[in-house]
């Protein structure tokens, strides 16, 4: 598994990794990383089935994508990191974090299940059916205002259309393989083996990953805070990302 990746900076033992979503790539990061100190090394990669990386073998669970995680980080010669991880790519830091330790300095954790009540996986398993039926187009297509704001898509209708085209592009099997991994997983009953200080980060308004979730992340690990930021939803990387880079910066640097 030879994922498609991206180094920024100077090369050296230590670096801040970025893992995107669900259904996204690298790129995701883009305008974050931009507003970062520019003298660290960053590496963003693809998930196995996204972006350019290989779209076969799929996952079978969340090991594979973990194991693919620290594959790339010996390939590149890097031996510790700050993690940073959204979404599904939250849930692989989790695990990173807890099966690997020595890997990671500091962890954040941006929209990242945690600890899904009876109901809320009631729903996730529901989205997921929706998308076995009807595809990643589909789902997006449904799903764009559980991600944003309306106001937000108002301002910005290219954000609709460019969210729609990135789920068409994606290769089916790989995406329903890796959603699969997205609402199997938890880890909220081994988060207390967690010592990496921990940063976890949700919008006000998130369903899939609300407020609940991020504080039960802080208050489980030994060394936790949790920031809600207000007035948005699932998609905070593309609404706030100004928001999201500074208090990367305050945390990490």
């Amino acid at each position: 598994m030879r994922l498609n990746y991206i180094k920024h900076g100077k090369n050296n033992s230590s670096a801040l990794v970025f893992i995107h979503g669900v259904g996204s790539n690298s790129s995701a990061w883009q305008e974050i990383i931009d507003n970062l100190p520019k003298n660290n090394q960053i590496l963003t990669y693809d998930l196995r089935g996204h972006g350019a990386s290989p779209k076969r073998p799929l996952p079978n669970s969340i090991d594979d994508f973990i194991d693919d995680h620290v594959r790339l980080l010996k390939s590149v010669g890097i031996e510790s990191a700050d993690l940073v991880g959204f979404s599904l790519g939250g849930l692989i830091a989790q695990g990173v974090a807890l099966k690997y330790p020595a890997l990671v300095n500091k962890l954040v954790l941006i929209g990242a299940p945690a600890g899904r009540t009876i109901e809320e996986q009631k729903r996730a398993l529901k989205r997921f059916g929706l998308l076995q039926s009807k595809g990643p187009e589909e789902v997006a297509r449904v799903s764009v205002e559980r991600w944003y704001n309306l106001s937000f898509l108002k301002q910005h209708p290219d954000i609709y259309h460019k969210t729609v085209d990135r789920m068409k592009s994606n290769d089916k099997e790989s995406y329903i393989a890796s959603y699969r991994v997205l609402v199997t997983t938890d880890f909220s009953t081994d988060l207390h083996r967690i010592k990496s200080p921990t940063l976890a980060i949700t919008g006000e308004y998130d369903v899939g990953s609300p407020p609940r979730m991020a504080e039960l992340i802080a208050s489980s690990v030994a060394n936790g805070r949790s920031i809600i930021v207000p007035g948005v939803k699932h998609g905070l990387l593309v609404e706030q990302p100004m928001l999201i880079a500074g208090l990367l910066d305050d945390f990490l640097f």
